[in-house]
């Protein structure tokens, strides 16, 4: 399990690195997450390089998982 944490924050990191020259972000005013009532965000929320997904690391008393835009990973016991 030790070896979930950095995977997870490499998830998170990618969506905030610098976007490539050329493709700037996009400012349309949208919904990008909508948190479930209940689940504990544990680490800020990162955006993805163009500004069009949020992803956060959930937990709630029945597991901890990632998600990025609509995509939630499998279940993860612990970080």
């Amino acid at each position: 399990m030790r070896r979930i944490l950095p995977t997870l924050l490499s998830f998170v990191a990618a969506c905030q690195s610098p976007s490539p020259p050329g493709t700037g972000p996009a400012f349309d005013e949208q919904l990008l997450a909508t948190i479930p009532e209940g689940v504990e965000v544990l680490v800020p929320i990162a955006f993805s390089r163009d500004g069009r997904q949020a992803a956060y690391v959930a937990q709630t008393p029945g597991g901890t998982w990632a998600v990025r835009g609509s995509w939630k990973s499998r279940r993860l016991d612990a970080i």
